[in-house]
């Protein structure tokens, strides 16, 4: 189901996805937490502004009402990832069948819509840039998805070592 939040970070979902995939998610700059109706976050007394205001000012939170059906399913916090997080993650150089390729992100208009696209790409002898495979090409409507597309596809493709070390022209600087 899209939402608001799935417009600023990956699902829950998709971030449990990564975590089972051995993404300690360290770097996430927000979190899934829940709250409950009966938090005192929504008393509408005008003596609990300054807990309010610094309750939602914790750059961390993104919160979810349903504490009682989160912890069911989820059981804690969940670390969720923002654009910026994941763009720090993607390694700018990938090597695909000994040639080197670049990562490319832009956006295009297709019937009106803003589409977002991405690729892994090299410089053919003609000096176009060309994708060596087809899974090296992404497009999405939303942003933060369409890192999420590349960024799994780095870790499933082992382009990204969950262990720290890079397997990317990164870790040649």
């Amino acid at each position: 189901m899209e939402t608001a939040i799935n417009k600023v970070t990956p699902t829950i979902e998709q971030m449990r996805h990564l975590q089972s995939l051995g993404d300690k998610c360290d770097g996430a700059s927000m979190v899934y937490h829940p709250v409950t109706a009966r938090s005192e976050i929504f008393k509408l007394e005008v003596g609990n502004v300054e807990h309010k205001r610094e309750f939602w000012n914790n750059p961390k939170r993104i919160a979810l009402v349903g504490e009682d059906f989160f912890n069911r399913v989820y059981g804690r916090d969940v670390p969720a990832y923002t654009a910026d997080d994941i763009m720090a993650k993607l390694p700018e150089s990938i090597l695909i069948n000994g040639i080197w390729h670049r990562l490319f992100i832009g956006n295009k208009h297709v019937d009106g819509l803003r589409v977002f696209a991405a690729s892994y790409s090299f410089r053919d002898d003609n000096g176009r840039f060309v994708a060596a495979r087809q899974d090296t090409e992404w497009e999405s409507t939303i942003f933060i998805q369409l890192l999420y597309a590349v960024y799994l596809w780095c870790v499933e493709n082992k382009h990204i070592n969950l262990t720290g070390k890079w397997l990317s022209k990164k870790s040649l600087h």
